[in-house]
């Protein structure tokens, strides 16, 4: 049998390579998102769902000076740090405050406000979005006067002393873009307010009498503003 010229072997040899290379080289990988669907968007958060996400936020009802009851006091500046983990989970830090004259009727309201609150995200997809259910806790103190420049009459009309209340939330969550988001909540529960009522005489305050109270009902209004890293 004649035999090939080298050039001609090497070329069927490099052939023979190339096509048992290509046989046994692995398929292209492509990412693959929750339940399986490929393609999975950047910084939506579920890249790695187990992955922890802080976010910074603020009330808005707050900063506007409305209060659980409907009323319009001070704008009380206020922020809040919330801690999402294990896909379903999260928990709220925040607090508030005012030490200043606000409202329709340009009342003095001094107001401070502590809260922690556990959060239970219904989707449980590791996204922290639409819809949760929460318990919480909130503490504080208070001074409210109605009349800042001296009460007229030795009534009583003034306020001041510590509150807590505790109960559940609910709410709803939605993404705006991929770090920022709205979301309209409520509280509600019981109270409790240990207050003191005086008369308001600048530059001094005379106590009147005990003005303590509890309540169930409606505690608080989330129309917040948040930002996700």
């Amino acid at each position: 049998m004649a035999c090939m010229p080298p050039d001609i072997r090497f070329c069927l040899l490099r052939s023979h390579l190339l096509r048992t290379t290509a046989r046994a080289r692995p398929p292209l990988f492509v990412p693959v998102g929750p339940a399986g669907h490929p393609g999975t968007v950047a910084g939506s958060g579920a890249e790695n769902p187990r992955r922890m996400v802080f976010s910074l936020k603020t009330n808005l009802a707050d900063w506007s000076g409305l209060t659980a009851e409907g009323r319009l006091g001070a704008f009380r500046p206020n922020l809040a740090l919330e801690l999402h983990f294990a896909r379903r989970w999260s928990v709220m830090a925040s607090a508030a405050y005012s030490d200043w004259k606000g409202g329709r009727d340009h009342r003095f309201w001094g107001v401070s406000g502590y809260s922690l609150e556990p959060r239970l995200w219904l989707k449980g997809d590791g996204r922290y979005r639409w819809f949760y259910l929460g318990v919480y806790g909130q503490s504080g103190d208070f001074d409210y006067r109605p009349s800042p420049a001296g009460d007229t009459d030795a009534t009583g009309r003034s306020r001041t002393g510590r509150y807590w209340h505790a109960g559940l939330s609910a709410g709803v969550y939605v993404p705006l873009s991929r770090h920022w988001g709205i979301e309209a909540g409520v509280r509600g529960g019981y109270l409790h307010s240990s207050a003191k009522a005086y008369d308001n005489e600048p530059p001094h305050a005379y106590y009147h009498h005990p003005a303590s109270f509890v309540r169930w009902g409606l505690t608080g209004i989330n129309l917040g503003l948040g930002y996700r890293f």
